[in-house]
């Protein structure tokens, strides 16, 4: 989905190039070739362990980092890192894949679903068809929000007008801006899955 002004993307770095902007997710200015160039990273570095999984992004203004270790059979702590330079605004986001019957909550109210909500401490997701049930915590000292869900991509060059059904799930994204990232610094959520 290359043109699109939402890609799910785990990190966006901008530095004003062509006039991109971007608010919590959603970008606007410049074109789909200049949006790209704040999310797409120049390479990317992927570890796996039974310890530790790590996702790493170079872009030309510096790295990011994502990493998910395991606390114990319930706790999972996602680190963040960045070492960047000329950066004017840096997103770290997680997309979150939510099925039709979950029940969403941000900061224990009702997420309605249709626009986008200010998380100050944690998303809660159940689903009575998974039996599943997670509280993911995000960064203190960090703006974040929860954006509506997005329908994965069913079709390529345009939707089928006599489509029988919807997908089973959305794929929302939690979005953290990192203000004033400069140099270096890092931030952690905390995922607990309930048993």
């Amino acid at each position: 989905m290359r043109e699109t002004d939402f890609p799910l993307a785990n990190f966006v770095l901008l530095t004003g190039y062509n006039g991109v902007a971007c608010d919590f997710g959603r970008l606007s200015g410049g074109d789909y070739h200049d949006k790209r160039a704040v999310y797409i990273p120049r390479s990317l570095e992927l570890s796996v362990t039974p310890w530790q999984q790590e996702l790493r992004e170079a872009f030309g203004q510096g790295d990011l980092t994502l990493a998910a270790r395991p606390v114990d059979a319930n706790r999972l702590e996602l680190d963040f890192r960045y070492d960047v330079f000329t950066a004017r605004e840096v997103f770290v986001q997680l997309p979150l894949i939510v099925f039709y019957d979950s029940r969403v909550l941000v900061d224990g109210e009702p997420f309605g679903g249709a626009e986008p909500a200010e998380v100050k401490h944690e998303v809660s997701i159940s689903n009575p068809t998974m039996g599943s049930a997670v509280r993911l915590a995000v960064p203190e000292g960090h703006p974040a929000r929860l954006n509506p869900g997005v329908w994965p991509l069913r079709w390529y060059g345009g939707e089928h007008p006599d489509q029988r059904y919807e997908p089973y799930y959305k794929i929302c994204l939690l979005s953290v801006r990192v203000d004033g990232a400069q140099g270096r610094g890092e931030g952690r959520f905390i995922l607990e899955v309930a048993e």
